[in-house]
């Protein structure tokens, strides 16, 4: 067994997944900060900025321009939390839920292509 041949052609097909990633994300007109963001809005539905915050590790003024973005694109909404006005929640918007199936469709199509 050649383990350098087979990290090589490992090393490449994750370069062709990098790739076909940050195309999708071009045609979404969405940056890799905001999937992410985007995904853990999906993942927590009615979490707040802080929890995104943390679960990402970035400033607060980071979270609060890709939500404003992504809230732009119409894939979340805000809303006052109902037990403390002051809070607010985050949800996908069903956009935003779509994309993650779109998504998953494109990644089937992508090792449809590579297999």
């Amino acid at each position: 067994m050649n383990y350098e041949e087979d990290y090589r052609k490992c090393s490449k097909i994750a370069r062709e997944a990098s790739r076909y990633a940050r195309l999708q994300m071009k045609n979404w007109k969405l940056g890799s900060g905001e999937a992410d963001c985007l995904a853990q809005i999906r993942k927590h539905p009615g979490c707040s900025q802080a929890t995104v915050q943390a679960q990402l590790g970035i400033d607060k003024a980071a979270v609060a321009r890709m939500c404003a973005s992504l809230e732009k694109k119409g894939l979340i909404r805000r809303q006052a939390d109902p037990q403390d006005r002051r809070r607010v929640q985050f949800m996908a918007t069903q956009r935003g839920n779509r994309l993650k199936q779109d998504s998953k469709d494109k990644e089937n199509e992508f090792y449809a292509w590579l297999f």
